[in-house]
């Protein structure tokens, strides 16, 4: 499994990332703060291998401050930290 880097980061409205698995499996996308509260779900459920899906987090309502992207499947967990100024 591979999880890139956000970018832009630090980002002001929205920031994108791909994720690519090697095996098909279901997959939670999930946004926390370095509190460890889950404050934003960006995707749950399956993906294919092999082939790379980009996602997108918009910063909405979310205040500024440090953030980290967790991909979590079910054997298998990447983290990836992103910072969002307002």
């Amino acid at each position: 499994m591979r999880l890139d880097a956000p970018y832009p980061n630090p980002f002001t409205t929205s920031t994108q990332f791909t994720l690519e698995l090697e095996d098909t499996q279901y997959i939670d996308v999930e946004v926390f703060d370095l509190l460890g509260r889950k404050v934003r779900t960006i995707y749950s459920g399956t993906l294919a291998a092999g082939s790379p899906q980009a996602f997108q987090l918009e910063a909405g309502t979310l205040p500024p401050g440090e953030y980290l992207i967790r991909a979590r499947g079910e054997s298998v967990a990447l983290t990836k930290a992103v910072t969002l100024v307002k």
